[in-house]
């Protein structure tokens, strides 16, 4: 038995767009990646000027001043906003310094839990590498695995 074609109101079938322009152009009535009328979003770089621009980072000093501030502050890796205001002269906004030190923490520092449910972070090798690259002075006693991937003599 086969079904009725039905009235011709203009209005195409779900299968007739499938054949037409694929399966995605049935959604929301949104053209498919099959439609004639689909194209990709291709965004240019020509003439915006920003092409071959260098990121904006913290200057070597900067980041000598932070992580100075980390070591000093192991214990409770969290600056206020006092301590952020004389740890940034240069107008380091507010959300971007926030960004900083948590991306720092999260791949820098190793948070542990004592049994008290204290927690208190431990330095990773990221941090003693960056350290080594900046010449921060560490006040406390490396671990001898970690001297070793250092390469720090005795």
């Amino acid at each position: 038995m086969r079904h009725a074609a039905p009235a011709d109101d203009g209005r195409a079938s779900r299968q007739e767009k499938r054949k037409l322009h694929g399966p995605a152009a049935t959604k929301r009535g949104k053209p498919g990646r099959g439609s004639a009328a689909y194209t990709p979003k291709v965004q240019s770089l020509a003439g915006r000027g920003k092409k071959n621009l260098p990121r904006k980072t913290q200057s070597r000093e900067q980041k000598t001043i932070l992580y100075k501030w980390i070591i000093d502050h192991i214990d409770h890796p969290f600056p206020n906003d006092d301590e952020r205001k004389d740890l940034t002269d240069d107008g380091f906004a507010k959300s971007k310094f926030r960004w900083w030190f948590s991306n720092h923490r999260h791949r820098n520092l190793e948070c542990v839990e004592d049994g008290n449910g204290q927690r208190s972070y431990r330095p990773k090798l990221t941090f003693y590498k960056a350290c080594q690259r900046l010449g921060v002075a560490i006040p406390w006693e490396i671990p001898e695995d970690m001297r070793r991937q250092l390469k720090i003599a005795d």
